[in-house]
């Protein structure tokens, strides 16, 4: 919940004030080249048009080679009052990415044989990726708890840097949580402490198949 917007577009223009969210993180530190990824948001609530707007972007590098993955996104939420209490807030979001390769960090077999020049073909097809992505999402949420669901790269976009396919996989996410006073008597300030247990379930569907007699 760090990263709202990352994790389901229902989630822009939740807040009635605008909201700019930044990321860092480093995975397995220890390593010479560690997997990085940074990540920033802004949403913003629009009351005349009951509806969220948002951009996202992020940038992941992983290891030695230099591979490293772009992302940018707007997003657009719509919010249905379904009463007092309860807020639907269905989201979408489109994408664009880039991934690929800095070919000047491979060391190859033969590279070590001919001054650091490899002369292997196939080192030639590596480049970069362009794809566009689609996401969407929904949100049940009230002053006491939430509930949504985000299903991401719904059209499966081909991540291949050597001109082949390679899908990336629809990531389904399922989360919801509940805020708990921690204090059940007459309120005498603005500061209330609160217990807000929550859940996430995530899940990747590289393919279904349906078999039939």
């Amino acid at each position: 919940y760090h990263a709202p917007l990352y994790m389901n577009p229902g989630f822009s223009g939740i807040t009635p004030q605008q909201r700019v969210v930044f990321n860092n993180r480093i995975q397995w530190p220890n390593l010479p080249q560690a997997f990085t990824t940074f990540a920033a948001s802004y949403d913003i609530w629009v009351d005349e048009l009951r509806s969220g707007f948002g951009l996202i972007a992020t940038t992941d590098k992983m290891g030695s080679s230099g591979w490293r993955t772009t992302t940018a996104g707007l997003i657009y939420s719509y919010k249905v009052r379904l009463n007092e209490k309860l807020v639907f807030s269905p989201g979408v979001q489109f994408g664009y990415g880039i991934n690929g390769i800095d070919r000047s960090k491979l060391q190859l077999g033969d590279g070590l044989e001919f001054d650091g020049v490899s002369l292997d073909p196939e080192l030639a097809k590596l480049g970069n990726q362009q794809y566009f992505d689609f996401a969407a999402g929904f949100l049940v949420y009230s002053r006491v708890f939430w509930l949504g669901a985000a299903f991401h790269h719904m059209n499966q976009p081909n991540l291949s840097i050597l001109n082949d396919v390679s899908r990336l996989p629809m990531k389904t996410t399922i989360h919801g949580g509940i805020r708990l006073s921690l204090y059940n008597g007459p309120r005498t300030g603005d500061r209330v402490s609160y217990l807000t247990p929550s859940m996430i379930i995530e899940f990747r569907v590289a393919s279904v198949n349906l078999i039939s007699d």
